[in-house]
């Protein structure tokens, strides 16, 4: 009698704990079907229909969901659709789209830098207009108020979210975009210089917040 009310305990105790779980994971990871199809693009190095998606198919709901992945799991995309996420969420929240946008900023212009061949670079200048709006509140407020602390708090929580988040898409997407992808399979630099990128990357904005502080 005893041993049979023990199991039925543990039994009770298991069904709530899967109950549980199963909520999680079903807030943290389901997604709307465009969400799903952009991220197999992504793994599948589909960027251009992955963008195609993004622009022609993904309605605010997508974009919602797109940002609570990117919350959940950044490493699944490009950083580029960080960037992209922006300029949803500034219909909403001004300051958390100047975040957003210097978080893919700083993380996509690291992905681009670990490229072999550099004229990859050229797309930054590109990045801006896909997140127009915050980049041109964030520039005003900077310029027109002199809030340099607005942009240095910024900037530090972008590099402290670079910092906490070492799980990273494949920066090799970043290449796809270079002279060298038209006629050969683009190549990302070695380990040890990728590391360097990155911590240079990081120290340039820890030099830009500490001038901006001054």
């Amino acid at each position: 009698m005893k041993r049979n009310i023990i199991i039925s305990v543990v039994v009770v105790t298991l069904v709530i704990f899967l109950a549980i779980v199963g909520l999680v994971l079903y807030n943290n990871y389901s997604y709307s079907k465009n969400v799903k199809e952009l991220v197999k693009d992504c793994e599948n190095n589909n960027a251009a229909e992955a963008m195609g998606l993004y622009y022609n198919s993904f309605s605010d709901k997508d974009k919602d969901d797109l940002v609570r992945l990117i919350n959940n799991n950044s490493e699944k995309i490009p950083p580029l659709f960080i960037i992209l996420s922006a300029e949803h969420i500034y219909k909403t929240d001004k300051d958390k789209a100047v975040l957003y946008y210097y978080i893919g900023k700083l993380r996509t212009k690291e992905d681009v830098y670990m490229c072999e061949d550099k004229t990859s670079r050229q797309q930054m200048f590109i990045y801006p207009n896909l997140a127009r709006n915050t980049v041109i509140y964030s520039d005003l407020r900077i310029s027109k108020n002199h809030d340099k602390k607005f942009l240095a708090d910024v900037l530090q929580k972008a590099l402290d979210w670079d910092i906490s988040h070492p799980k990273r898409y494949n920066a090799i997407w970043a290449c796809y975009h270079g002279v060298t992808a038209l006629y050969s399979e683009p190549k990302l630099v070695n380990a040890d210089l990728q590391k360097k990128i990155i911590e240079d990357e990081r120290k340039s904005v820890k030099e830009a917040i500490e001038q901006l502080r001054k």
